[in-house]
């Protein structure tokens, strides 16, 4: 009598989690923050010798403003949904500059979307440009491009991407 009372009740908790199953954000996304020495480079050879590698980031030692390119894998397993993407950069000179940044996501066969965007970088200052809501459902792709014109004594050291999936294995 016991024992089937404990297995009726065993029964009726299973049934009441499977019918009411949990929320869990564990594996809803994924951080990835990428370095930008590794995957930026001068969209023009000839201003390649202005910029400083650094083993923090990008920097613009010319006198001049330099165009850089920068590529981030994708992760292929994170839903259709929506990433975002934050760029870090430090403005080292005693002056306020403007920085304009383009983050892209597509391909040539899909389109692309582009989120421009410009501001300000204060002086002696490091800040987050953030581009949030980047559409993945409408274009097929495998990376994030960015583009960014650094003014002189600019750097861009990091690039974090945000991906949402419930089905990442973290």
């Amino acid at each position: 009598m016991i024992r089937d009372n404990l297995t009726a009740a065993a029964l009726a908790i299973g049934l009441a989690a499977a019918a009411f199953p949990m929320q869990s954000n564990a594996a809803d996304y994924r951080y990835r923050y990428v370095g930008a020495t590794n995957a930026c480079d001068a969209t023009d050879p000839a201003n390649f010798t202005g910029l400083r590698f650094r083993t923090i980031g990008v920097f613009n030692a010319s006198l001049s403003s330099i165009q850089i390119a920068c590529s981030v894998p994708a992760d292929l397993n994170a839903d259709n949904g929506s990433s975002q993407v934050s760029l870090f950069l430090t403005n080292f000179k005693n002056t306020p500059v403007t920085v304009n940044c383009t983050v892209s996501a597509g391909s040539r066969s899909e389109g692309t979307n582009n989120y421009p965007q410009g501001g300000q970088v204060p002086a002696d200052t490091t800040v987050e440009r953030y581009y949030g809501s980047i559409d993945r459902v409408s274009t097929a792709y495998t990376h994030y491009n960015v583009t960014c014109i650094l003014p002189p004594g600019v750097e861009l050291s990091t690039i974090r991407v945000v991906e949402y999936s419930a089905e990442l294995d973290l």
